[in-house]
């Protein structure tokens, strides 16, 4: 997960462009997964039953995949920026 620069809270969404949306997008899901992962290195983790661990596993892995994508639109804008 990379670290993008974030946009301002004081910005409304209408006053954001595409690509910083974009990027907010995948700094708000990169934080998400920055806060799963120790939780499920943790004992609480643990103590969840199989399935919801299971669910969680999932979890991570579609947003871990998400994000990957997520880095290649912003890549891809940033070497082709829109007309």
């Amino acid at each position: 997960m990379s670290s993008l620069s974030s946009v301002s809270k004081h910005t409304t969404m209408s006053e954001q462009t595409f690509l910083e949306r974009l990027q907010q997008e995948k700094t708000d899901l990169d934080g998400k997964l920055d806060k799963l992962v120790p939780f499920m290195n943790s004992e609480k983790f643990v103590a969840l039953s199989l399935k919801h661990r299971k669910l969680l596993e999932r979890q991570r892995a579609a947003m871990t995949q998400y994000s990957e994508v997520l880095e290649e639109r912003l890549a891809d804008l940033a070497a082709n920026p829109p007309a």
